[in-house]
């Protein structure tokens, strides 16, 4: 996001924040999948966007959050609920 950045040239494009989102959720899903096959965890390891890079939740001055933060909230809420059940919900059934 212009003005929101590190001060080099062509370190960022535009973000569109439906977008982002998406493609957060989308890696939301493959940790639900790690789920179903007995993992217990992850992380997301950067919290604000540095030197260049772009994958952070927020800007580089930590000013903006680029994805739609109630999204995000209730489909980490949903993964949570259902990963601590004894059968995780969403996983295939397994006989």
């Amino acid at each position: 996001m212009p003005g929101h950045a590190w001060p080099v040239q062509q370190s960022y494009v535009d973000v569109d924040p439906a977008t982002y989102t998406d493609d957060y959720l989308t890696k939301l899903d493959e940790v639900r999948a790690l789920v179903c096959r007995g993992g217990n965890g992850a992380v997301y390891t950067q919290i604000s966007d540095v030197e260049g890079e772009l994958n952070g939740l927020l800007t580089y001055d930590r000013r903006v959050m680029k994805p739609d933060v109630e999204r995000v909230r209730a489909a980490q809420q949903d993964l949570i609920r259902d990963a601590s059940r004894a059968r995780p919900a969403g996983c295939p059934a397994t006989e």
